[in-house]
């Protein structure tokens, strides 16, 4: 059998943490990459035997691309503090790992729930992610805040779910957009993108559009109602934010002229 390392980047997890390490005990190795956690995150990371390394955080992508080589084995589940794996995706990979996969990669699709509820509508119940895969299979690159594995192939998928507990409370969701949303227009900045009327006005609408009515948001009650109308403000306030370090970048031009 492939041995299995479970790789979990973490930065003051300590409310998600603990359901996460019992969702892979049986895993080979669980490894954490901490960026200097504040609260309990590595004493219960070392109370669940996972070997804990830090390392200063720069971007996801960053962060996880240098944890990647570090892994004690070539097979490598990565997940975020907030997700479990359940039963039958455990299996799953288990007996996938048994003989040699024929991918080096594979997609898991997440049920993802907000504040205590799964959305089931608005494309969340079909969010496909990379994370199992082999560590020479490829790397991932700066797309989106969390990053996306770039891949010479197509990926296989995997039947079994991957929970994703994000955002329990509002006060949650709303730490999570500020740092979100500005790391987003951050890394449009460098990559010399530019946001106009179409970014700030047209694109939220359509984002709201899109998850509410096309893919039926609308299904999920009131709460499908507060996450697309959330989603299209977070495509506002993403874009603002990049329009807004263009103003202060042409200000600066001005005043070295």
């Amino acid at each position: 059998m492939n041995p299995l390392t479970v790789l979990i980047p973490t930065h003051n997890e300590e409310a998600n943490l603990p359901a996460c390490l019992d969702s892979v005990r049986w895993a080979d190795e669980i490894f954490i990459v901490d960026s200097f956690s504040t609260d309990r995150t590595l004493a219960i990371a070392r109370n669940h035997g996972a070997r804990v390394v830090q390392h200063e955080y720069s971007s996801h992508a960053a962060q996880r691309n240098w944890a990647i080589p570090q892994a004690r084995h070539e097979w490598i589940l990565l997940l975020d503090a907030d997700e479990r794996v359940t039963p039958a995706l455990q299996e799953e990979i288990q007996t996938l790992l048994q003989t040699a996969p024929p991918k080096k990669a594979y997609q898991i699709c997440r049920r993802t729930f907000y504040f205590g509820r799964e959305l089931k509508h608005g494309g969340f119940s079909h969010d496909w992610v990379t994370r199992l895969f082999h560590r020479d299979a490829g790397e991932i690159e700066e797309w989106g805040f969390h990053g996306e594995m770039k891949l010479p192939f197509t990926p296989g998928r995997l039947h079994g779910r991957l929970l994703h507990y994000t955002c329990r409370t509002i006060e949650d969701y709303f730490s999570r957009f500020q740092l979100y949303t500005t790391g987003q227009a951050q890394l449009l900045f460098r990559k010399n993108k530019r946001a106009g009327f179409s970014h700030l006005v047209l694109r939220p609408a359509w984002r709201f559009f899109q998850l509410y009515i096309l893919k039926r948001g609308f299904l999920d009650g009131w709460l499908g109602l507060l996450i697309c109308t959330l989603s299209g403000f977070y495509v506002f306030t993403k874009y603002m934010k990049l329009w807004l370090l263009q103003q202060g970048e042409a200000q600066d031009h001005a005043s070295q002229s």
